[in-house]
């Protein structure tokens, strides 16, 4: 008789989650054998994503997706959202990588409050979306500088990702002028990139930059107007 499969349950919190073993460790070849002779096992929540990896090397599709729920249902928080992103990625996990991803847009700013671990091109992909959530511009401004100081990127990377902050998008007009106070920005890509975008607000036949997402106000019960 085929078991009957029962979702991934783990008893401990969240916590950064490490880089997934492959090949699979024999500890996370258990849990697959465990798994396929039973129809459940407990695991981790750190070790989710190993096991994710293990059970897709192993191509145990039904663990993968118990799995996968489990990582999005326990495990991907403001904390870890960018590491599961990445390491969904690396994986070939599309529907993590997407529930990642849209937990990342709508959380921006919790999910930036540390850039240290966060790839370029998942700060590119963040930076392009019109999805991703934030009540001011100046705040996806304010995530690329901190990045850049932490990651030192070339200039002409800086510049490319310089390319995607929406200038016209700026609560505050005056916004703009700080960038040439921003030493990481005087660099001549940076400088070229912020010229272009400036001459483009003057011309009045030009579109603007479509809007972000504005933060969700929490309901106030006592005023339901």
């Amino acid at each position: 008789m085929p078991p009957r499969y029962a979702s991934v349950l783990s008893p401990t919190p969240a916590s950064p989650l490490p880089v997934p073993h492959l090949p699979p460790h024999p500890h996370q070849v258990r849990l697959v054998l465990e798994w396929l002779y039973t129809g459940q096992c407990v695991v981790e929540h750190t070790a989710l994503l190993d096991l994710l990896a293990a059970a897709g090397r192993l191509r145990v599709e039904s663990l993968q997706q118990a799995a996968t729920w489990s990582i999005i249902g326990n495990v991907l928080t403001d904390a870890t959202c960018l590491d599961i992103w990445d390491a969904a990625r690396r994986l070939a996990e599309p529907e993590l990588e997407c529930a990642a991803r849209r937990f990342a847009l709508e959380h921006f700013e919790a999910v930036t409050t540390s850039v240290g671990s966060l790839p370029s091109d998942i700060l590119a992909e963040m930076l392009i979306s019109d999805d991703l959530t934030c009540s001011r511009e100046e705040q996806v401004l304010d995530v690329l500088v901190r990045w850049a100081r932490v990651h030192e990127p070339s200039a002409a990377s800086l510049a490319e990702l310089l390319r995607h902050v929406r200038f016209d998008r700026f609560a505050d007009s005056s916004s703009a002028q700080l960038l040439l106070t921003e030493s990481l920005l005087l660099s001549r890509p940076c400088l070229i990139v912020i010229a272009t975008k400036l001459a483009a607000q003057l011309d009045p036949a030009g579109e603007r930059s479509p809007s972000r997402k504005a933060p969700l106000e929490r309901s106030d019960p006592d005023n339901p107007d």
